[in-house]
């Protein structure tokens, strides 16, 4: 398959004159893997801080969230035990307002026969003054 020239491929010939030939040493590869290992570390911590400062910003907005759901939770339970005690609250009012009005209908009663006692004295005190007169 090779022919005599090993530039020759599948029939084609390469002019390889031109591309540099680069040979690394087992130095340079280790001082490249060294300088890439560095910077993966220094990418880690890197990366490391961005994560602990995501967790500590979410724990942040959490911890605020949390305050105002507790309460919103407070005020809820707040009105739904108010809520609750409406009816009981509305029949409390309705006895008490039928009290004062069993109240008042016996104090006007009071009150009209007291004028009307005072008016039955006076009427007497007049027709006994009207006796007297004839």
């Amino acid at each position: 398959m090779a022919s005599d020239n090993d530039q020759n491929l599948f029939g084609v010939t390469l002019d390889l004159s031109h591309v540099s030939r680069e040979l690394r040493t087992p130095a340079m590869i280790q001082d490249e893997l060294s300088g890439k290992e560095a910077k993966r570390e220094k990418l880690t911590a890197v990366l490391d801080k961005l994560s602990k400062e995501q967790i500590e910003a979410k724990d942040a907005i959490e911890k605020k969230a949390n305050k105002k759901i507790r309460d919103i939770n407070e005020c809820q339970h707040l009105f739904e035990a108010q809520l609750e005690r409406i009816p009981v609250n509305q029949k409390a009012l309705k006895v008490e307002l039928v009290e004062w009005e069993n109240k008042e209908e016996a104090w006007k009663q009071q009150e009209i026969d007291r004028i009307d006692l005072l008016i039955g004295e006076k009427q007497n005190s007049i027709n006994g003054f009207e006796v007297k007169l004839e």
